[in-house]
């Protein structure tokens, strides 16, 4: 058994043991949240720049949020508008590029650096451009980005290129960019990792074990640095991606799913593109996960969060 399955294992074991159980009401610390990350995290931005929506028939990878799913890259609310919601800081899970008001700045696409869709950089930049540098120090910052620039990593590796500096450079970018966050007053991030991408049916069987191996260094090799970059005054608290996928695409039961390893969609077909129980289900399409799934992510976030009770 080789030291990456014995992490998965070991994940899958803990993460079955989380307790989901929806409390009332979330008592925190946080006056504000922001949210800085990808199409796992992207409430409708997309939309609201492009006004595109996926219909059937569906692609497993869309290029456009989902009429189905409120223009959310899924068939509902991300896990991080489910966190907002139980934490009563609604307005910071809300679609920045549709309002300036709200504090969600995720947009599907998004890497770490800027390369077609708002990186992080962007992001971080429009709510410089917005709310200043000014302290926030009870404000809640979200950062959940990785995906895309494992994707990236992939293609290279596939194409016989060396797919280290890639994951190098996005990891020192978000890096920066909470640098960049901290040096403005923000004192508390709650950190997504990527989640691991040899899981997403997506992903070609043959690239499988190579791609959950770099999910999962990539993810080792941010937080090390993180903690090498800010010993101390800043406040991590932790969201892992990479094991809650990991565990419920093994033990889809444990989650309440009967389905862990092919999408709810079918792809390329106009009639019959939906599955009968959407909420069985892991993955929506070849890539991102159910509301079912985000729902229990947010959950899991905010048992990750300080209590002020």
């Amino acid at each position: 058994m080789n030291v990456l399955y014995r992490v998965m294992v070991i994940a899958a074991i803990c993460l079955c043991a989380v307790n989901t159980e929806v409390r009332a009401e979330s008592e925190h610390p946080f006056s504000a949240l922001y949210v800085f990350g990808d199409s796992l995290s992207d409430p409708g931005n997309a939309f609201a720049i492009t006004g595109d929506t996926a219909n059937p028939p569906f692609d497993p990878i869309p290029s456009a949020a989902y009429g189905v799913g409120g223009h959310h890259f899924s068939n509902g609310r991300t896990w991080v508008e489910v966190m907002a919601q139980r934490m009563g800081l609604n307005q910071g899970a809300k679609p920045a590029f549709r309002d300036p008001a709200f504090g969600n700045y995720a947009f599907a696409g998004a890497r770490a650096m800027t390369v077609t869709s708002p990186g992080f950089d962007t992001q971080v930049q429009m709510y410089l451009g917005v709310h200043g540098c000014v302290p926030q120090p009870d404000a809640l910052y979200v950062v959940q980005f990785g995906g895309n620039d494992l994707r990236d990593a992939l293609d290279a590796a596939a194409m016989g290129q060396d797919p280290a500096p890639i994951l190098g450079n996005a990891i020192m970018a978000i890096v920066q960019n909470i640098g960049i966050l901290a040096a403005c007053g923000a004192e508390h991030f709650l950190i997504a990792n990527a989640p691991n991408l040899g899981a997403a049916p997506a992903v070609a069987p043959e690239f499988k074990t190579l791609v959950a191996r770099m999910s999962f260094q990539f993810n080792q090799i941010l937080a090390g640095t993180l903690a090498a970059y800010f010993p101390s005054g800043l406040n991590f608290y932790d969201l892992d991606m990479f094991g809650f996928v990991t565990a419920a695409s093994a033990m889809p039961e444990g989650f309440g799913f009967t389905n862990g390893t092919t999408p709810c969609l079918t792809f390329g077909v106009t009639n019959g593109a939906f599955c009968k129980e959407r909420d069985a289900y892991l993955f929506w399409d070849a890539i991102h996960p159910t509301k079912t799934a985000h729902r229990l992510l947010g959950e899991i976030a905010l048992g990750a969060l300080p209590d002020s009770r």
